[in-house]
């Protein structure tokens, strides 16, 4: 099996020369004036170290006309044509034949297609938020972190890099992004795409992986997609265990259900289709431990896989308590809480999902911590729930359907009896802590169901459910 290909070191003055003609062939973006072999061929240069950290400082263009060109939104038959027609050669000037004179990029790292050309961008805008592309396993940069390097540099006179603001990355709203990147993927099953949504969904926090609900195939294409990887890990193709790791990283973002840290909007988006994915996960889990030998490969599949699976169980344990039988064994060794009343633990899950939400929790608000670029400020009374403004924490408040005001009261109560604050309510406990507390807390009941329902009431307003 062939090795990845390296990228191209530093070439400033080929970097310099083609960002402009890269820029102006992109000014319509459903309408490229170039041909494919010319854009991959661009983005090598460009994602060269140095010539990569020299355009994020002096030509934001570059990437903002590349995410422009991925974030188009196009009609099936519109894709189909502009798949034919950058796959023609159309050089007519000098300039562009210099492109083809410097060699063509080998088709294992980006093939000179409409494909190949859609991978290549989306490695120029997620080589942004790697700290180091000369590393094979970089660190994942937030959009948060971004931020702060771009302010850093400001205050030292330098140029900031790009991207400066969350609406430099999503230039068409956040569903937008969302939704055409996932049907690009669907449409190539082209794993580069989708671990480049991977990246965008980690970097944004929840404002990307919130808006999965709102696409209607998601769940039926993810477990399609996995039952084609599965299949074609049964053929003994050792390097297929990649591609299906990455689906189960997208399901573990998109659920967001790890650590307890998720939004409980993915709580209920998932909790029907539960004990589905388990059965599809325990099915690759075998047939990904058959593969021969003992890979790394192998291994870190099913590492992933073993992750996700207790993530779940761990969470719709109460609901799939009757079928665990059904599931891998790996996955059912989550450890679980003793002893403990169920619906206050439930209580006290939906409240510290609330608390690490990162959106605003006006019901009729669609703003993040990433699309305004700052965290958000908590209510006095409950310190939980979070607003992205004075106005929208009073339209809030006596909301016709999910008021806070009722809510508000509710978490204050939960507070004094189990003698905490909001803010200590938002820190994340072992599973002992977690049955201690909510052991001695003397919450009835009726307390717990009220939360459980209001908190649910809420979460399905503002995500449409």
């Amino acid at each position: 099996m062939s090795s990845k290909p390296s990228l191209p070191d530093f070439c400033l003055p080929l970097a310099n020369d083609y960002s402009d003609l890269f820029v102006t062939s992109l000014s319509s973006p459903g309408s490229p004036s170039r041909c494919a072999t010319f854009y991959v061929q661009c983005i090598h240069t460009f994602c060269g170290p140095g010539a990569h950290a020299h355009l994020r400082a002096t030509r934001h263009d570059v990437f903002t006309s590349a995410m422009r060109f991925i974030t188009h939104s196009r009609t099936e038959t519109e894709l189909s044509a502009l798949e034919r027609r950058i796959a023609k050669c159309r050089c007519g000037d000098s300039t562009q034949n210099q492109i083809h004179l410097m060699g063509r990029v080998d088709p294992a790292l980006w093939p000179p297609t409409l494909q190949g050309v859609f991978e290549a961008f989306t490695a120029l805008i997620t080589v942004c938020f790697s700290s180091d592309i000369r590393n094979p396993r970089p660190e994942v940069i937030t959009l948060d972190k971004a931020r702060k390097r771009s302010h850093k540099a400001e205050k030292r006179g330098q140029k900031p890099l790009w991207p400066e603001k969350t609406h430099d990355l999503f230039v068409d709203p956040p569903e937008t992004t969302l939704f055409v990147l996932w049907r690009l993927f669907y449409r190539f099953r082209s794993r580069p795409l989708l671990s480049a949504l991977n990246v965008l969904i980690h970097i944004s926090g929840s404002t990307l992986s919130s808006l999965f609900p709102k696409i209607p195939a998601f769940p039926g294409q993810l477990m399609n997609y996995f039952e084609e990887e599965v299949t074609k890990l049964q053929t003994a193709e050792e390097d297929r265990a990649q591609p299906l790791a990455t689906a189960v990283i997208l399901l573990r973002l998109s659920a967001q259900i790890p650590l307890g840290t998720g939004d409980f909007s993915a709580y209920l988006f998932w909790q029907p289709r539960a004990h589905n994915i388990l059965q599809m996960l325990t099915r690759a889990r075998v047939v990904a431990s058959c593969l021969p030998g003992n890979t790394p490969q192998r291994g870190a599949v099913l590492s992933v896989m073993d992750n996700i699976g207790m993530s779940f169980v761990g969470v719709y344990h109460a609901h799939l308590s009757q079928t665990l039988s059904q599931y891998s064994p790996q996955f059912c060794q989550y450890p679980q809480l003793e002893n403990v009343p169920q619906l206050t633990g439930n209580a006290f899950t939906h409240i510290q999902s609330a608390a690490s939400s990162d959106r605003c929790h006006n019901p009729d608000c669609a703003e993040t911590h990433s699309t305004q670029n700052r965290r958000f400020s908590a209510c006095g009374g409950c310190s939980i729930i979070c607003y992205c403004s004075p106005q929208c924490q009073k339209a809030a408040w006596k909301h016709v359907d999910v008021p806070h005001k009722r809510l508000c009261t509710l978490l204050q109560n939960f507070q004094k009896k189990v003698g905490m604050t909001g803010q200590e309510l938002k820190v994340h406990y072992t599973q002992e802590e977690t049955a201690e507390i909510i052991t001695r807390s003397g919450v009835t009941t009726k307390e717990a169901e009220d939360i459980c329902k209001t908190i649910a009431d809420l979460v399905l307003w503002i995500w449409g459910f």
